[in-house]
């Protein structure tokens, strides 16, 4: 498989150009990485538009995130606070470098439902 990424007529055939002529994976829509696209020989101007479109993709990727996280429920916050303070350890700030949401990991478990 690692071979076919080095074929140039194999990628071509993986990568589609949409309406603004970004190039993009067939399968997930995503936008290939700079490396891959050299091997089909894009010129400049496509690879700026390569770079754009991949932060716009970010960017909404991140805004949609972010969305998603001020739909939790208390019960979604609860387990992701319990999943940081096993993965942590208790007392430790954890920074969501999307949301920008801070807090510290408790000492001990809420409740005694264990």
């Amino acid at each position: 498989m690692r071979d076919r990424y080095g074929n140039s007529t194999w990628l071509k055939t993986q990568i589609r150009v949409d309406g603004h002529g970004i190039h993009r994976w067939r399968d997930s829509n995503q936008v290939p990485s700079a490396g891959i696209l050299c091997r089909m020989g894009l010129i400049p101007e496509e690879m700026e538009r390569r770079t754009s479109a991949l932060d716009a993709d970010l960017d909404a990727f991140a805004a949609e995130y972010v969305r998603q996280c001020g739909l939790r429920t208390p019960e979604e916050f609860a387990d992701e606070r319990a999943e940081a303070r096993g993965v942590y350890g208790p007392g430790v700030e954890v920074l969501n470098i999307f949301s920008g949401e801070h807090y510290q990991t408790y000492w001990r478990a809420l409740s005694a439902d264990f």
